[in-house]
């Protein structure tokens, strides 16, 4: 009797584990990554200027730049979409920080401009 009973209590344990195991795993969440990527036109943008376009992007939390292609005046910029909603919000934050310089959504892909900018 003592031995069905500990049968017992070790399958219903084991059962026990089992389902709440596959709960636990059912319940996992994936986390987006929070960085979206972001390539600005800034046509009046050289290698002489371009410290004013980096210190507005070091002075707003959640933008950081990965790369600027001087030949084609293209800055490849990451920014936080828990703080940014939109492309849009980023560019209005830069400019905020007294960056007077015109700016453009572009489209592309970063490895797209990375090799363009590095013929």
């Amino acid at each position: 009797m003592k031995r069905t009973l500990i049968s017992f209590m070790v399958i219903a344990i084991t059962i026990t584990l089992t389902l709440f195991s596959e709960n636990v795993q059912s319940q996992t969440v994936v986390k987006e990554n929070p960085m979206s990527e972001l390539i600005l036109g800034i046509p009046k943008a050289s290698e002489k200027n371009f410290s004013l376009v980096t210190d507005a992007i070091f002075q707003v939390k959640g933008i950081e730049l990965v790369q600027f292609c001087p030949v084609h005046q293209l800055a490849l910029i990451k920014y936080d979409k828990n703080t940014f909603a939109t492309k849009e919000d980023v560019v209005r934050a830069l400019q905020a920080k007294n960056l007077s310089m015109p700016m453009f959504i572009k489209e592309g892909s970063f490895e797209d401009v990375k090799d363009m900018c590095n013929e």
